[in-house]
């Protein structure tokens, strides 16, 4: 930005690419940009689409990442924490591809992860039914540890998370995701993962198969 002493007053309005304008009662000029850059390259967009897809699935299951990334969320959100991870980990910035949710990792911690042994889910009710191993008192594995379900409708672009009941000790837990109510499982991807009681530390999350 250039200054401009002129007898001529207030300048103002642009002539070809220089505009003029005033600045704490200045007379100022400027070069205005030639052109914006929007590079639709296929990279490029699926770069967009990927990003899109992850924030709206983090904050869907909103309540799940904010447990899931809490310790992570340093200078930023849980769910820009969420983000910026999988992005990095899971779905390359630089390569196309399919983009597989199924990886998407929706908590991270130290405690040790939920082994699956079946899953069920209804699609007029909502209703999910984990089973899985009882490995309460592993290592950093508490007995009164809950569990806690998420879903995401993959087409829809909806889903849910809910906080069981359920610890380890329970092998099962049972949980009805409102917005998924309608959802075609073959649409959806389910995760589970362990919480303390204090909310200070989480397990890695664990696709659920149906």
């Amino acid at each position: 930005m250039g200054l401009i002493n002129s007898p001529l007053g207030v300048i103002r309005q642009k002539i070809g690419n220089m505009r003029f304008s005033t600045w704490k009662g200045k007379n100022t000029v400027a070069r205005q940009p030639e052109g914006y850059n929007d590079a639709k390259t296929p990279v490029q967009v699926q770069n967009r689409n990927k990003f899109t897809v992850i924030q709206k699935m983090g904050s869907s299951m909103l309540d799940a990442i904010r447990l899931g990334f809490k310790k992570f969320a340093i200078g930023k959100t849980e769910l820009n924490a969420f983000a910026q991870f999988n992005l990095n980990q899971f779905l390359s910035l630089t390569t196309l591809g399919v983009v597989n949710l199924k990886n998407v990792l929706v908590s991270r911690g130290n405690l040790l992860p939920l082994i699956q042994t079946s899953a069920t889910f209804t699609s007029g009710t909502g209703v999910i039914i984990l089973d899985y191993t009882n490995n309460a008192n592993g290592a950093n594995a508490m007995s009164d540890d809950k569990v806690i379900i998420c879903g995401f409708d993959t087409v829809k672009g909806v889903g849910g998370s809910v906080i069981s009941n359920s610890t380890r000790l329970s092998a099962q837990a049972i949980v009805t995701i409102p917005q998924l109510i309608g959802s075609l499982d073959a649409d959806c991807v389910f995760f589970a993962f362990a919480k303390s009681t204090t909310n200070s530390e989480c397990s890695n999350s664990i696709n659920v198969t149906l």
